[in-house]
Parts: structure tokens; C-alpha cells; sequence
């Protein structure tokens, strides 16, 4: 391969992925994510974050494409401060987070709307999540406090508990989407958005063909993505059932996984023989 990248355009996922389990991005990632836009490779980021938890990574991440956040809901251009695209939850949203709240007493229940985080129902998963984020989150007992429309929902639990929740919004059949982007994390969606739906959108702006995209993941919100990517890439510590559809598996992600990868682009042909863009 040339020394050239131009066209090839690497999207991260940031929890489990590029962050290592500290949250932290290891200098052996930022040198190689420096390396490849050097060379004029594309780097950005795909997460469930919003723009304000994504932009304290900014002094050390140097995204030079825009940045799919809401785990799809909205792709977001950090260079010019522009929404270039996003959707909303439908007003029934409302009505369905308000009975699952009557259910599944206990459930922890974060609404997104714009830059604020709004808490209904707190429990020790979503003040975790809050610390881990570093979102200052606006208590709300009331959903009808909530300014519409709403990016989308957080539901935190223990995952047996999160799996029932999962599993009676499937039987319900309803016109939104719901990913885990953890195992206590189930998110509510506009319908059919997802990581993959927004990078279509991306790629299209952009002018990039799928061939040269890569993009990595590790939970079940990423599996569209991966899906879309020309080289969709799980890494180690990701659930299985995102490794079970990726083209390739690399380093977990406190083993500088997407270092790795950048070796791969730059045609250092990985262990399993998948192909070098």
C-alpha cells in the first residue's frame, strides 16, 4: 500500500474500544490515530455519548471527520460546531418510558434532550454512568418536566433484569429502536437508527465507498456498524455476538486495540489473514 491513506475512513466506538478500562485513550492509540491522519487517513468516533461528554476527549483526539453520537441518533461536526444530521424519538416515547417505570419498579431512567441529561428514576447503574461520563445530570420526577423531543433513553439495571425489559418492548412491538451498549444498558432509539444507520448517512456525505471504511466496536450497539463498514472489527473483550459477525477480531481494548488496527490499514496483514484495505 502507498504511504497515501486518503479516502480510508477509521470509525471508533469510545467505551470498551478505544477507551481502556481507566476511560483513558493510551498514548500507543493517539500516536497511531496522529500516524494515520498524517497520511491523510479520516478518523472519528461512533458513541452513545452526546456532544458534551465526547468534547472533554477533544485536546487529545483529533477527529478530523464528524462524529456519530447518541448511538446514531445525530452526526455532529466538531470543527464547525454543526449538527449535520439527527432524529428524535417519537411523543409516544413518552408514554412508554412512563409504564415501563410502573413495571419494572427500580429501573434507573436517563431522557436526552439537546446538551442536557435529564434523571427520572436513579439507581446505582445510572450514578455510575453519570460519574463514568461525566454528565451533570438534571433530577426530573416528573416526564412531563421534560422538554421535547428527546434524542433518545438510557435504561440502567442489573442485565438479568435489563434482558426482561429488553424482552417485553420486543413483544410490544414498538415503532422505536432499543440497543445494549452495555450489559446493563439497554437505549431507546428513534426506529431503525442505530450506529450503522448514521454511518451510511456519513459515508454518503463524505463520498467514501464502504470498501474503504473501517470501523470497530464492542457491544451489540455496534453490530449494524460493523455490518456497514467494509472491515467491521470486533475487539477482544467484545460481546460475542459482535465478534461472531466481524471480518476480524483484534486486541481488547487495554492492549492499544486500535493501534493495532492503524498497523493493519497501514498493511501489516492481521494474525487471521483478513484482507488490507
Amino acid at each position: 500500500m502507498s504511504d497515501s491513506l486518503a479516502g480510508v475512513l477509521l470509525v471508533c466506538d469510545l467505551d470498551g474500544t478505544l477507551l481502556d478500562s481507566h476511560s483513558e485513550i493510551s498514548p500507543q492509540n493517539l500516536a497511531a490515530v496522529l500516524w494515520l491522519l498524517e497520511r491523510g487517513g479520516l478518523f472519528t468516533v461512533a458513541t452513545g455519548r452526546n456532544r458534551l461528554s465526547v468534547a472533554r476527549f477533544l485536546p487529545l483526539l483529533p477527529l478530523n471527520a464528524p462524529a456519530i453520537l447518541y448511538n446514531g441518533a445525530m452526526i455532529y461536526d466538531f470543527h464547525s460546531q454543526t449538527v449535520l444530521w439527527s432524529t428524535t424519538l417519537p411523543l409516544n416515547a413518552t408514554a412508554v418510558i412512563r409504564l415501563l417505570r410502573d413495571i419494572f419498579p427500580g429501573i434507573g431512567v436517563e431522557i436526552y434532550h439537546g446538551e442536557a441529561v435529564y434523571v427520572v428514576s436513579e439507581n446505582n447503574f445510572i450514578t455510575g454512568h453519570l460519574a463514568r461520563e461525566h454528565l451533570m445530570g438534571i433530577a426530573s420526577k416528573s416526564l412531563g418536566e421534560i422538554p421535547v423531543p428527546w434524542h433518545k433513553a438510557l435504561l440502567a439495571w442489573d442485565p438479568e433484569k435489563i434482558d426482561l425489559v429488553e424482552a417485553y418492548l420486543r413483544r410490544k412491538g414498538l415503532s422505536f429502536s432499543s440497543l445494549r451498549s452495555d450489559p446493563c444498558y439497554l437505549e431507546i432509539l428513534p426506529g431503525k437508527i442505530s450506529k450503522g444507520s448514521a454511518l451510511r448517512i456519513l459515508i454518503r456525505a463524505l463520498g467514501i465507498p464502504r470498501s474503504r471504511v473501517v470501523a470497530m466496536g464492542d457491544q451489540p450497539n455496534d453490530l449494524e456498524m460493523i455490518k456497514i463498514a467494509g472491515w467491521g472489527i470486533a475487539v477482544a473483550n467484545a460481546h460475542q455476538s459482535l465478534k461472531s459477525r466481524a471480518s476480524s477480531c483484534c486486541a481488547d481494548h487495554d492492549r492499544h486495540a486500535v493501534a493495532e488496527v492503524i498497523g493493519w490499514i497501514a498493511g501489516k496483514r492481521p494474525g487471521d489473514g483478513s484482507p488490507v484495505l
